[in-house]
């Protein structure tokens, strides 16, 4: 997936992906990968370290109240799986597609569906909050 990346950005990541030859990937593709080390805090080892991968340490792990970019940066990242987990997790969210939808339009069709009844989920508790507030 990275290969298909366009433009130049960061590309926000868990510790799963904590190896160095990612990061290089990412950075041939001008983007900077950033995210938490596997264990935060630790030594580097013995092995190569891409300088991408420093760097993104230095944006996650800066002296305290140095530069929190890094930090604010990955917060956005946990908002986009909690708006994710919301689209997924009621009762007409996205789910398993049904054995009929197979085809890349009906795919399309099935996706922006459920986009739409979560919009207006999303807004009628809206609507319903300022109501009660």
């Amino acid at each position: 997936m990275i290969k298909g990346l366009e433009g130049t950005g960061y590309l926000l990541r868990d510790g799963l992906y904590d190896a160095s030859d990612l990061f290089d990937r990412s950075a041939a593709v001008n983007h900077q990968m950033a995210g938490p080390r596997r264990m935060p805090g630790t030594g580097l080892g013995h092995c190569y370290q891409s300088p991408h991968r420093i760097r993104a340490i230095e944006m996650m792990e800066p002296p305290a109240g140095v530069n929190c970019f890094g930090q604010q940066l990955y917060r956005g990242r946990l908002q986009a799986e909690r708006n994710f987990g919301n689209l997924v997790c009621f009762g007409g969210g996205l789910q398993c597609l049904p054995p009929w939808v197979r085809r890349i339009w009906r795919v399309r069709n099935w996706v922006y569906g459920k986009l739409l009844i979560n919009a207006a989920r999303v807004r009628l508790l809206r609507q319903r909050q300022e109501t009660h507030a």
